[in-house]
Order: structure tokens, then C-alpha cells, then sequence
């Protein structure tokens, strides 16, 4: 007959759990020290679950009490026997086992920064490197996988084994693909595509945001801002510039989407916001954008909010870390900054403002210009009959006519110029509330040396400026205000 495995009654969790305590406790032979060990428990998030007790099965809440014993129990400590727990993240664990009261001691391995990432490839074995054609240098490899760890490095260089080749957009691509897994939709870490070639007009900004791109190249971290809030009305550039203040810095970019945090379960969301933060300290010196920050980063209040309200303080103490000024900065950007908690705004946090105002009359013709190139179009100056008929447009519906004269050329085979100036009849400007929402980010902004000067006459009388923007609050609250039936 086949022999039994002497383990098998002990596979189960709750019965493995108690061979293991009585394994602890094992009294000394005679005359003898107590014979020290330690007890590694992987993955230890299956046994002991960040959840709520009351919803917890009998059989893990046993389970939760006698390792969160463990930690505190003196005889156990006495004999020197020690008991590690690991987890991909300290919040996936209860509550309760990780308690001061309960002793363990929490040591958190960081993701690998850049000179960890190289030390590591270096130490990858030659016979292995050797099996594909390097087409870039290891240097190239260590920064362009910056939040990446140990085991996705040599995952890559596993892949570029069996293609026979490793090279800069297959790093791209599966960096893209385990961001995309690791982070589920929370972050975006990639390369920018663009820099201030791809940006029309806002000289007043591209000016401000080079001497921070200088400041940081050149490590004086002190006069560079904890973070910058790019305030205005939708369509003006705010996503675009960040990408390419990003790619004029020569460090990461990465966009988050705060959003998306929260989780369905106990736990999950202070998970994932903990990975979020590791990735980030991983890929500094980094520039960090969240976009429409008053629909995502708000402080909630009542009493069934405090898992958001503990993630909010969080992240506030996070970007106010002095060990991360320089290195990872803050972009936010917002049209509605009347929406925002006022906590942002605070000096180690947002410490600057810039107003991103509709384009004048130059400006258009700039970005209608540099639209106009990605579409194919063919136009070496933009006819003045399309820089008048788009007074008061935005950067993207400006972008959205010269779509549309592409399409003309395309279809009704029409000369280039005149196509754009028939783009611009027929598209109707859609940006609702764009005076009102310069004003508004007139009124929130906190350097009149950051204002265009064109903008000045509309701050001169501020208690005029205060009251037209309080105003138009009043009047959108009443517009969105429940109604009876």
C-alpha cells in the first residue's frame, strides 16, 4: 500500500497554524538552552487578511489571534525563536498583527533605485547576457526601468533571450504592461512623447517651468516647488504641458489617477495607495501628474469615511516629505479650484499656481500651426481669418478644427488654407463657463509675477474679481441642487 504523508494532516491552515505554535513553544530538553529557529511564513496577507473581524469565519479569526500572539508572547521571545511574516504590502495585513502592541517590527525593502537596478543586471551572469544582442547599454536599462523590481528585470532579460535581442521600445512596451498590471489603472509610468515643440503660446508658463527644469538638472533643490497647480478652463494645455515640462527635464513622467484607489474590499485601498507611493519614491527624480484634482483628491467628511480620510492624510504627508523635495514633483491640474481641500494649496505642497488663460490672437495661430503639421496639412502661415473666427477658443477646439480641416482636404479635395479657414466656421466652439473659470483661477493664483501680463487688469480690483467668482459659485451650486418632485 502506498505510503501516507506523515504532513497531510497539517496541509490545512488551521491545523498547520497550531503544529507550528506548539513548534514554538517547545520547552528545552533537560539541562539544555531552548534550540533557536525562525518560523517564515510567505504571502502572509492569505493567513491573516487585512478585513474586518466581525466579517471574518471563526477559523480566521483563530488565526489571526494566535499569530498576532506570536509577536508579544515573552516565553516565545525568551527562547529566541523569531517569526517573519512577509507581504507585498504592510496594509494587506491585519490591522491587529500589525500593532505596535503585538511587537512585530515592520521593515519595508524599497523598491530598486536606479544604481540597485544596474548592480543587479551587472550581476546577472554573463553566459546568460550573452544569448542576445544588447542594443542598449546596461546604464540605458537600469534608468529605463526605473519602478521596476528584481524579478521584472529578470524577466526582461529572460524575454529578450528568446528574441534574441533587447532594445529600448520592447522595454517600453513591457514596462507599459506591468504598469498596467502591478498598478491596475491607479498609475502610468512612460517616457514623454513630446517637449515644448508640441506646445503653442504660454510663453509666460514654458519660461517659469525652464527655470525649474534648470534648478533641478542642476541639484538646487531648495528653489525648486514641492508642487505646481496649473489652474483654468478645460482645453488649454494644462495635460499637455506637464508631458513635455516633463520630457524638457530629462527625468520620468508618471500620471496618476487618484480616482481609481479606492478598492472593494478592507484593506485594498490603503494597498494600493502604499504601491503607489513605493512606485513613485522608485522612480524619482520623477514629475507626477494628476489631472482634474478637484474631482479626485478630496477630503471626505462623516463618519463612514475614514479609510479616505486616513489615504487623504497620507498623501498629504507624502508629498510634504522633505526627503522627496526635488525629487519627485507634483503638476496637478484643475478648472474648479474652488472644489479643492484647502490642505493642497499649503506651502511643501502645491507651492505655486500657474493660470493657463484662453490663447491670444498669436498664440492661436501658433498651436493652429503645430496642429495643423500633425494632421498633414500643408499651410505655412495660418490665414488671419482663422485666428479672428476663434476668439476665445481653447487649445483643444482649436485641435478639433484642424481635424476637421484634414478631413476637408481629404474629402472635398480643398486647398489647405482655405480648408482651415472653413474648419473654423463650421466647428462650434462647446467650452462652457471659460471667462468665469479664468477668473476663478485668477482669483485662486498666489504669484502676480506668474500672472500674463494681458491678465493684470482683470486682478486689479480683487474684491470685484472675489465677489464676480463667489457669484458664479452661488449660481452652479443652485444649478446642480437636488430638486423635489
Amino acid at each position: 500500500p502506498q505510503q501516507q504523508d506523515p504532513l497531510e494532516p497539517f496541509r490545512a491552515p488551521a491545523a498547520a497554524l497550531a503544529l507550528l505554535d506548539r513548534f514554538l513553544r517547545l520547552p528545552p530538553a533537560p539541562g539544555q538552552p531552548p534550540k533557536k529557529f525562525m518560523v517564515i511564513i510567505n504571502h502572509a496577507e492569505t493567513i491573516v487578511p487585512a478585513s474586518d473581524s466581525a466579517q471574518m469565519s471563526p477559523e480566521d479569526r483563530t488565526a489571526m489571534v494566535m499569530v498576532s500572539g506570536w509577536g508579544h508572547d515573552r516565553d516565545i521571545a525568551a527562547t529566541g525563536r523569531i517569526v517573519f511574516l512577509t507581504t507585498p504590502s504592510l496594509t494587506d495585513i491585519h490591522a491587529q498583527v500589525r500593532s505596535p502592541s503585538n511587537k512585530y517590527e515592520a521593515y519595508q525593502l524599497k523598491l530598486p533605485d536606479a544604481g540597485e537596478r544596474l548592480a543587479f543586471i551587472e550581476s546577472i551572469p554573463t553566459s546568460i547576457r550573452e544569448k542576445f544582442e544588447w542594443r542598449m547599454t546596461t546604464q540605458e536599462l537600469a534608468y529605463a526601468t526605473a519602478s521596476l523590481s528584481r524579478t521584472h528585470l529578470l524577466d526582461l532579460v529572460r524575454r529578450a533571450g528568446l528574441d534574441g535581442y533587447l532594445d529600448r521600445a520592447m522595454v517600453n512596451e513591457r514596462r507599459k504592461q506591468i504598469t498596467l498590471q502591478e498598478y491596475e489603472g491607479v498609475m502610468e509610468a512612460r517616457d514623454p512623447r513630446f517637449g515644448w515643440e508640441a506646445i503653442g503660446g504660454l510663453d509666460h508658463i514654458k519660461s517659469f517651468l525652464n527655470q525649474v527644469a534648470q534648478r533641478m538638472r542642476a541639484g538646487k533643490t531648495r528653489l525648486v516647488p514641492a508642487g505646481i497647480m496649473f489652474l483654468g478652463p478645460a482645453g488649454t494645455g494644462k495635460s499637455a504641458v506637464a508631458e513635455a515640462f516633463a520630457k524638457e527635464c530629462g527625468v520620468n513622467f508618471a500620471q496618476i489617477y487618484l480616482g481609481q484607489l479606492l478598492g472593494k474590499y478592507v484593506g485594498d485601498s490603503e494597498s494600493n495607495l502604499e504601491r503607489l507611493l513605493q512606485a513613485l519614491e522608485a522612480l524619482a527624480p520623477v514629475v507626477v501628474f494628476a489631472d482634474e484634482l478637484d474631482q479626485q483628491m478630496r477630503r471626505s467628511e462623516g463618519g463612514d469615511n475614514s479609510v479616505e480620510r486616513n489615504m487623504f492624510g497620507r498623501l498629504l504627508a507624502f508629498m510634504a516629505d522633505p526627503g522627496n523635495h526635488g525629487r519627485i514633483l507634483w503638476l496637478g491640474a484643475s478648472n474648479r479650484p474652488d472644489l479643492m481641500d484647502a490642505a493642497l494649496m499649503r506651502p511643501g505642497r502645491f507651492d505655486v499656481s500657474l493660470v493657463f488663460p484662453p490663447p491670444a490672437a498669436e498664440e492661436r495661430r501658433a498651436i493652429m500651426h503645430i496642429f495643423a503639421k500633425q494632421q498633414g496639412l500643408d499651410v505655412d502661415q495660418i490665414p488671419d481669418e482663422a485666428v479672428t473666427a476663434t476668439e476665445g477658443w481653447t487649445g483643444a477646439e482649436l485641435a478639433n478644427a484642424m481635424r476637421k480641416a484634414a478631413l476637408l482636404v481629404d474629402a472635398d479635395n480643398m486647398p489647405p488654407a482655405t480648408a482651415v479657414i472653413e474648419a473654423t466656421r463650421r466647428i462650434l466652439a462647446k467650452t462652457k463657463d471659460i471667462d468665469w473659470m479664468l477668473k476663478l483661477a485668477l482669483e485662486t493664483a498666489n504669484d502676480t509675477d506668474l500672472i500674463p501680463e494681458r491678465l493684470l487688469p482683470l486682478m486689479a480690483n480683487r474684491d470685484a474679481l472675489r465677489r464676480e467668482v463667489r457669484a458664479g459659485i452661488e449660481e452652479r451650486e443652485r444649478e446642480f441642487a437636488p430638486r423635489s418632485l
